[in-house]
Parts: C-alpha cells; sequence; structure tokens
C-alpha cells in the first residue's frame, strides 16, 4: 500500500539522515521484503540515483530502530564509508544474540560426536550445539558457520576424512560461533588476534593444518578425474 511504502522511504530517509546530517537524500528508494532469502539476509542494489533494498522477511517484524542499523551497514558498504551510529551498534547487538533465539534443527549424529568431542576437549565453558549438518561436496568452501540460523554447515568431503581432520574444521566453526565478530565502525572482523590465538590452541594444529590441505587437494585431484571420464 501507499501508507506502507512511505512508512519505509522515511525509514530509509531517516537512516541515511543520521548518517549524513548535512546531506540531501539523493536516492529513490524502496524497500522489499522477501521470503526467499536466509533469515535476517539482506542485500541492496544500486542504479543511477536508485537503491532497492532487499530484506529477508523476519525484517518486517523488527523494530525499525533495529532495522534503521541495517539499513545503514548496507548505505555505508556502497559508499565505501567507515563509521559508528547508535542504530549499527543496536543492529550488531541484535545480531550477536541471534543465535541463543534461534530454534534448532535436526543435527547430523556423526558431526554432533564430532561436536560433542571438541566441546569436553576445548571448551571450558562449553558451548550450546547449533544445528550441525552437511552441506555440498565443496573442495573450496569447507565449512561455515551462519550466525542468523545458529547453524554449522560442513563439507560432504569430511564424511572420509580422518577424524582429527574433521574435528580441526569443526573447532575453527566453533570458533566463530564462540567469538562471533568484532565491530570496528560499520565494518565486522571475523578473524580476530583473539580467533586467531585460540585456533593455534588446537592440538598440533600447525601439522593438522598440513594435513588438511592434503586431503582437500587429493579430493579436487579425485573429483577432477571423476568429472573427466565422466
Amino acid at each position: 500500500s501507499s501508507n506502507s511504502n512511505k512508512k519505509y522511504m522515511d525509514l530509509i530517509r531517516e537512516a541515511f539522515a543520521r548518517l549524513y546530517p548535512q546531506k540531501d537524500f539523493p536516492y529513490v528508494a524502496q524497500i522489499k521484503y522477501s521470503k526467499k532469502f536466509k533469515p535476517y539476509n539482506a542485500r541492496v542494489q544500486w542504479r543511477g540515483n536508485s537503491l532497492k533494498f532487499n530484506l529477508s522477511h523476519e525484517w518486517k517484524q523488527t523494530d525499525p530502530e533495529i532495522t534503521m542499523g541495517l539499513i545503514q551497514s548496507l548505505i555505508l558498504k556502497l559508499r565505501k564509508d567507515n563509521q559508528t551510529t547508535f542504530n549499527l551498534s543496536l543492529y550488531n547487538s541484535f545480531l550477536k544474540k541471534l543465535p541463543e533465539n534461534t530454534p534448532k534443527g535436526v543435527s547430523d549424529p556423526y558431526l554432533e560426536e564430532s561436536f560433542n568431542r571438541v566441546n569436553r576437549k576445548h571448551f571450558i565453558d562449553p558451548l550450546e550445539q547449533p544445528t550441525i549438518q552437511w552441506g555440498s561436496q565443496s573442495t573450496t568452501k569447507l565449512a561455515h558457520y551462519d550466525l542468523h540460523t545458529d547453524k554449522i554447515i560442513v563439507s560432504t568431503i569430511f564424511q572420509s576424512s580422518p577424524q582429527h581432520i574433521l574435528d580441526y574444521v569443526m573447532y575453527h566453526e566453533m570458533l566463530h560461533k564462540k567469538h562471533q565478530f568484532k565491530e570496528a565502525g560499520s565494518r565486522n572482523h571475523f578473524h580476530t588476534s583473539a580467533f586467531r590465538q585460540e585456533e593455534k590452541m588446537f592440538n598440533d594444529a600447525q601439522n593438522v593444518e598440513k594435513e588438511l590441505q592434503i586431503f582437500v587437494r587429493s579430493r579436487r585431484r579425485k573429483s577432477f578425474i571423476s568429472s573427466f571420464f565422466r
């Protein structure tokens, strides 16, 4: 409706005005909410003086002050600018609390065993288990922790890896869950010095890292050979 369009336009204008109080708003802008996105995901398209914000449906029910922080973060990325605002701080705090309030899905039992082994051995304060599932057979994106859904996804190549290599990959993703990110204005850093320091504490980390690289290279060769003779 025209009323809701005006409300969303006002939200974007206000987000911009709080970032750049001395500047006129130079864009024609709109917000579109979509159920096709993963929860709390968003992106912005910029063409000429047109801005289109595509937000996952969950943002429709979120406090406007927090959504304003999301809008500001997208504007700052577009303009390659870096600054801190009250709304950005609200937005980042909201993201960090998402895992606590996210319903857990069904986890793979084999991956759960890896998570529990690592949790017992390496975390004095045990981490709450997120949803842990297999992903695709990727040799580039080995694993990923999604803060928005509190989910660890692991490449299926590790179904055939030695246990300690899988545990090393799991440990890395669990550190992402533990450390989340550090804000530096409108930029977020995930591999902080604290993260890197703790990553080295995995038993024999340097050698396991080498083993991991050798294992991944061997899987790439196998994948190439099988696709070549298909």
